[in-house]
């Protein structure tokens, strides 16, 4: 009621722990019956009604803590379990949360401040990732001024370049009512 924007899916809350009562990350695999695995096998089937234009998502919420780093994460993987070729951004580059738990080295920054050219070095690919089935660019180091970093004309130039590798780019990025990022 509040928006006249398609809704392609729902995610319920997850409160998964693992073994050593932990907070688990990630759906735990395809074959999952849980509620929460079937939402993102319908938002991935969502998706592919709109794949034309669903080739770079950009995940964001309102404040911190409501989830978009799960979502994320885990639509990456159920998108990869479909047989595409997928990478996670971390441009969440002020918490870099993403990168704390999937590979903290350099990585978005130092491509948009024009420290690293080559884009290959800064992807960990599915191989090496703890995702194992998804291809992962970290945060990099924080910068003194995120916000105009991201706004530079090298952002845009990468993604174009992504673009030509990958099904799916999904970006993890700051909370929209928190900074300017």
């Amino acid at each position: 009621e509040a928006t006249n924007l398609p809704i392609l899916g729902e995610i319920p809350r997850w409160e998964g722990v693992d073994k050593e009562g932990h907070r688990e990350l990630l759906i735990s695999s395809e074959s999952s019956s849980s509620v929460v695995s079937e939402a993102f096998r319908m938002l991935r089937y969502g998706l592919s009604f709109i794949r034309r234009r669903s080739q770079v998502i950009m995940l964001t919420s309102a404040t911190p803590g409501q989830g978009k780093t799960f979502i994320s994460r885990n639509l990456a993987i159920i998108l990869a379990r479909a047989g595409k070729k997928v990478l996670l951004i971390d441009a969440d580059i002020r918490k870099r949360t993403q990168s704390k738990l999937l590979g903290n080295r350099h990585g978005l920054t130092s491509y948009l401040s024009g420290d690293v050219d080559n884009i290959d070095e800064l992807i960990i690919p599915a191989s090496e990732s703890q995702l194992k089935e998804v291809d992962f660019m970290p945060a990099g180091i924080m910068p003194p001024n995120p916000a105009e970093l991201l706004m530079e004309a090298r952002f845009d130039e990468l993604i174009d370049e992504l673009r030509t590798r990958y099904d799916h780019i999904i970006i993890d990025t700051t909370p929209a009512m928190q900074v300017a990022d």
